[in-house]
């Protein structure tokens, strides 16, 4: 007799549920599970037949959640299977990509970590993900060989998810203040897997929008091409279910924690899509694994970290993360939780590659806080991150409406980062945005009187987004990213921020050329340093430029996803301190048919800010041709130790209407 690799001794499995443990056993025999509670001997049972081809499938009724171990036995008359030191208590389903599969051994805090599990009833279960080049299931599988890892199997441990682990732990801790509940996570990660492979034949087929889906895009899978491609293999519809999520069957789980979405950004990068297959997968999951008796099946999911997934500066992860934030609003099933607002982290252990960034235990803490307060009745008046629910201009400005604030929006730090505005025709330009009051905020930027869309955070390289409500950060929106359009690009600008001194660049990121390093915003012009000054600044940080009196200055240069897209707007302002005597210059560089040409401008004082601070504006000239650098140079007619530096802040886009 045998039995799916999910039921063996020190598993735990949902308590006040049902469990159906299956496997192989004599055909037609008569097949017992026995559950045994090993402090008292006390017993219950119950019985079935396996069919003709020894197939069988026996149902039992869990026992509450508590520290007791317990023993099961299922036997077919012939053969005895025995389970012992199983527990009963709180079961998730952890699916999803690498970012999901991403191991507690590619986080420096690893060790650490694993010492802080010591004496918890944590148990998570372990599937071997199988290598791309391995043949794959066409067919869904009964049975495989898992295991069940303890906090004590350290080995294994080190393998196993750290978003699971992190969600896992904090889970125990909070139900340890009341009670006895262990915590079994199911680790169900599949590196490069799209969300067309965690479904499977029957769920495409109960939803006729995912399957025409499917048919439309050649995504139904048939035996005759099954893993011809042996480098998509693991891209394959139904091929991760088949072989992870299938022999799970007849388990119950209290909610899924879903991280997925990196390889469908080369898919159809529509909203409606992914949110349409996403919502047929959990209808799918919800049959299959929701308790009888819950009226809701959760799925948590982790919107998919900023990376370049296209050659152009293009925005991928909006339509990913814009159909998670959609279905967070439409129902309460589908709490998403951002993760742009986090810095980059890179993971060591897989050849710096920062599509895994290694945050995750904060991340599974995140996720652990909204399934307490969405599962588990933690008092709160924040149930999940805050998602923008509605848009409308009023004058010069687009006002957001948001739910789920909790004590209110704010600011971390003196001005929205990631936060964009544009007319209906213009480019994207970094807004300002007013607070009015716990729900809402008004974005705007003065040059523009006639917004038409706002976004934040849909970049795919923005990191540290510090929009905040209550106690999570506000989940990314865009009233652009909707229904049959192409997410729109953003070209950052993080010359505009004299707070930033370098900035994740990636050049080149294939495996035989890397080049995704921090690299310097602000380039001194021979004869001339900088450094950041916090003790003078108008918005933040100030960049002062030392060098000689009657040259000093620095340039900015167009990089790849951060191009100087100048030709959108028609003037570039700047708060220039120490302005007696003085004229500034900036000069554009542009090319064509390989030839460098230039464009120099005089700046003019705008307007004076008190003694020795003003705000000069320069006029952007008709460009026709890509800009690849911008040079600022600073004259003082003066010979005194003032006259050998300059202080420039809040740097400034005026856009073309």
């Amino acid at each position: 007799m045998k039995l799916s690799g999910i039921f063996t001794s020190g598993a735990v499995y949902l308590q006040n549920s049902s469990l159906v443990i299956s496997g192989d056993a004599v055909a037609s025999a008569r097949v017992t599970v026995t559950l045994t509670r090993d402090a008292d001997g006390a017993t219950v049972g119950c019985s079935g037949y396996a069919d003709e081809n020894g197939t069988f499938a026996i149902e039992i009724f869990t026992p509450p959640a508590s520290f007791d171990t317990y023993t099961v036995s299922v036997n077919d008359g012939e053969d005895n299977v025995t389970l012992t030191d199983v527990l009963f208590g709180e079961v998730w389903l952890c699916a999803g990509q690498s970012n999901m599969e991403l191991h507690n051994a590619t986080h420096e805090e690893c060790e650490a970590v694993i010492d802080s599990l010591s004496g918890k009833n944590i148990r998570i279960h372990y599937v071997r993900p199988l290598d791309p080049t391995e043949p794959h299931y066409f067919d869904p599988l009964r049975c495989y060989d898992g295991i069940w890892v303890h906090p004590s199997d350290r080995k294994n441990m080190r393998r196993c998810s750290a978003l699971g682990t992190a969600f896992a732990s904090d889970l125990y801790d909070y139900f340890s203040a009341k009670s006895d509940v262990p915590v079994g996570i199911i680790s169900a990660g599949r590196g490069a897997a799209t969300l067309e492979a965690f479904l499977s034949k029957e769920i495409v087929e109960a939803s006729p929008v995912a399957e025409d889906y499917m048919r439309r895009n050649g995504l139904i899978p048939d035996r005759e091409s099954w893993d011809k491609d042996e480098k998509n293999r693991v891209l394959q519809a139904y091929s991760a279910y088949n072989y992870m999520i299938s022999p799970l069957r007849g388990l119950r789980f209290r909610g899924m924690v879903w991280y997925q979405g990196e390889s469908n950004t080369h898919r159809e990068p529509l909203e409606e899509h992914y949110a349409m297959m996403m919502k047929a997968l959990g209808d799918g999951y919800k049959k299959l694994f929701a308790p009888k008796s819950a009226a809701e099946f959760p799925i948590i999911t982790c919107q998919i970290y900023p990376y370049p997934y296209a050659e152009s500066g293009s925005c991928r992860i909006a339509p990913i993360n814009a159909a998670l934030a959609t279905l967070s609003v439409e129902s309460t099933e589908y709490p998403t939780v951002p993760t742009a607002n986090l810095p980059w982290r890179w993971n060591y252990n897989a050849n710096m590659h920062p599509i895994h960034p290694t945050h995750k235990y904060a991340l599974g803490k995140t996720v652990a806080e909204v399934a307490k307060r969405t599962c588990y009745g933690k008092p709160t008046d924040q149930r999940c991150p805050a998602r923008a629910v509605g848009f409308r201009r009023e004058g010069n400005r687009i006002i957001v409406d948001f739910s789920d604030t909790g004590t209110g929006i704010y600011i971390d730090g003196s001005f929205p980062r990631g936060l964009y505005i544009r007319s209906e025709r213009g480019a994207y330009t970094p807004a300002k945005c007013e607070i009015l009051g716990k729900d809402s905020i008004a974005v705007y930027h003065e040059g523009l009187r006639e917004p038409a869309f706002v976004s934040y955070g849909i970049s795919d390289m923005e990191t540290e987004l510090n929009l905040y409500a209550g106690d999570f950060a506000v989940v990314p929106f865009s009233n652009e990213v909707k229904g049959g359009t192409q997410p729109p690009t953003v070209q950052l600008k993080a010359w505009l921020d004299t707070s930033i001194d370098s900035v994740m660049l990636f050049d080149s990121f294939t495996d035989e050329s890397q080049d995704m390093f921090p690299h310097p915003v602000f380039y001194p012009l021979c004869g001339s340093t900088l450094c950041f000054d916090s003790a003078f600044n108008v918005s933040g940080r100030s960049l002062r430029i030392h060098g000689e009196p009657s040259h000093k200055g620095f340039y900015i240069e167009s990089k790849k996803y951060r191009e100087i897209d100048l030709e959108n707007y028609v003037t570039l302002g700047m708060y220039i301190g120490h302005t007696d005597e003085l004229t500034a210059k900036m000069t554009i560089y542009t090319i064509r048919d390989g030839k460098e040409r230039t464009s120099t401008v005089t700046g003019r004082l705008d307007r004076p800010v008190g003694v020795g601070l003003g705000f000069y504006k320069f006029d952007i000239p008709k460009l026709s041709d890509p800009v690849t650098r911008v040079e600022f140079v600073f004259v003082h007619d003066g010979e005194t130790p003032r006259d050998r530096y300059a202080v420039i802040d809040g740097i400034t886009l005026t856009p073309k209407r």
